[in-house]
């Protein structure tokens, strides 16, 4: 029974403002190849991200990572749903970067990082913008 709610959860979008959990990333390239496979352009965007949801698709977050807030970026991809969705949330990883900003991050061959995700732009006051 749990494991069906835990599921169900993968269509509905988020509806938390913010999302705190650990950050992975792509092997490079294939965040970009993932966008055009979907359609969907990150013109206007830093880059792409994966969040767990499917409900997810499509919208605008912001990245906070060691105090510092970069973006937007469009949510171009998702876990899969079942087993892979069910892990992801479990382990809390909340989102996965392109290798790009991995590397920016120095998170590259580290592992998950700590990150928050938000759902609107947040307030910069006493935070370094990027």
């Amino acid at each position: 029974m749990v494991a069906i709610l835990v599921s169900a959860l993968w269509t509905i979008p988020t509806s938390d403002e913010v999302i705190s959990g650990l950050a992975t990333y792509y092997t490079p390239g294939i965040m970009e190849a993932v966008a055009v496979n979907r359609g969907m352009s990150i013109a206007g965007f830093r880059g792409g991200v994966a969040l767990n949801r499917v409900g997810d698709l499509g919208r605008t977050v912001w990245l906070e990572y060691n105090g510092e807030i970069t973006g937007p970026y469009r949510v171009v991809d998702c876990a899969r749903r079942g087993p892979h969705f069910e892990e992801r949330e479990r382990k809390g990883y909340v989102v996965e970067i392109d290798y790009r900003l991995a590397r920016d991050w120095g998170i590259v061959g580290v592992g998950p990082a700590p990150v928050k995700v938000h759902f609107e732009l947040p307030s910069i006051a006493g935070r370094k913008p990027v």
